[in-house]
C-alpha cells in the first residue's frame, strides 16, 4: 500500500509511526538507501550501524575514543560489505 508524503526544504520526510513499529526504526537509528533505475529503498542499517545510540551521543561504545575519520572508514567497510552481500 502505497501513501503520499511531501519531501521538505531540507530533504526530509516523515516515516509513519506504523512502518517505524513494523521495522524497529527507533530515533537514532541508522538506516542505508540503495537505488535501482526505478526506486529508492531504505531499510534499517544492520551490525555496526545498528548499535548506534548505545554510547555517549548516539556513538557506540566500542567505538567511543576512535576519531572521526576511523569511525568513519569503519562504517564505509561495513555499508561496502553489506552492500556486496545483498548483491549475493
Amino acid at each position: 500500500m502505497a501513501h503520499l508524503y511531501r519531501i521538505t526544504q531540507k530533504g526530509q520526510v516523515t516515516i509513519p509511526a506504523k512502518l517505524r513499529r513494523k521495522f524497529g526504526i527507533a530515533p537514532h537509528t541508522f538506516v542505508t538507501f540503495s537505488q535501482d533505475k526505478q526506486a529508492i529503498t531504505m531499510a534499517p542499517a544492520r551490525g555496526i550501524l545498528s548499535l548506534a545510540g548505545k554510547g555517549k551521543q548516539g556513538v557506540p561504545k566500542h567505538l567511543l575514543g576512535l576519531s572521526a575519520k576511523e569511525i568513519r572508514r569503519r562504517t564505509w567497510e561495513l555499508v561496502a560489505r553489506e552492500v556486496v552481500n545483498r548483491a549475493r
